[in-house]
């Protein structure tokens, strides 16, 4: 098992698991509230949807190798070495960049780095930063945009010079995805952070597509 993203989990779970259903349908309704906290419009999550998106991730790491790219750049530091099972420990963005994301500064990257690595929500709406929920029992603690996760991760596809069009899944990154760190394209030594950055577009443009909220699971 690990990290998953769906797109459409209303209408996936509606007539599949009523207990579940009932659950994100209320967390929906926490999710609104945290929202309108911020003087945000509302989400109406679709319950009927003709197709629902769902990706498997790298295990719960990958996650981390993506975001130790942007935590490097957005303090203004080169890119590091491609990422290992360690990632999520780098002093740079366990520690530097969360750091001085608490003392106030508007950081780039934050739709990506300031959110649950396990779970939580990405909705399409447009907004700068990203949403901490303070006393709010909404699950993650932290809620991003659609959109701005969209750019953070197009830009960072053009630093790792994946080319256009590629599919996450496609052959060749897999096969890079096993040799981390190797090969003469950058993408492929980097295949961790690009399969990561290729999965969240796809999400992303599936979000757009359907009105529906990206979901961490």
């Amino acid at each position: 098992m690990g990290l998953a993203l769906e797109v459409g989990i209303l209408a996936d779970l509606k007539e599949a698991d009523a207990e579940g259903f009932a659950y994100f349908k209320e967390q929906f309704g926490i999710l609104n509230q945290v929202l309108s906290d911020a003087g945000l419009g509302t989400h109406v999550e679709p319950e009927e949807l003709d197709e629902v998106f769902s990706r498997g991730m790298y295990g719960y790491s990958g996650l981390h190798y993506l975001r130790r790219i942007g935590a490097y750049l957005a303090l203004g530091r080169p890119i590091p070495l491609p990422g290992d099972k360690e990632a999520a420990k780098d002093p740079v963005l366990e520690r530097d960049y969360w750091n001085r994301f608490l003392a106030g500064e508007r950081l780039k990257y934050q739709h990506l780095i300031v959110h649950s690595d396990a779970e939580g929500f990405y909705v399409p709406i447009d907004f700068e930063g990203a949403l901490v929920a303070i006393d709010i029992p909404l699950l993650g603690g932290m809620l991003g945009s659609t959109q701005r996760l969209r750019a953070e991760c197009i830009e960072l596809a053009s630093v790792l010079g994946v080319p256009a069009g590629m599919d996450a899944e496609a052959d060749e990154i897999m096969n890079a995805v096993e040799t981390q760190g190797q090969g003469r394209e950058k993408w492929q030594q980097y295949a961790v952070e690009t399969f990561t950055c290729l999965q969240l577009i796809e999400a992303c443009d599936a979000s757009l597509r359907t009105k529906a909220a990206i979901v961490l699971v």
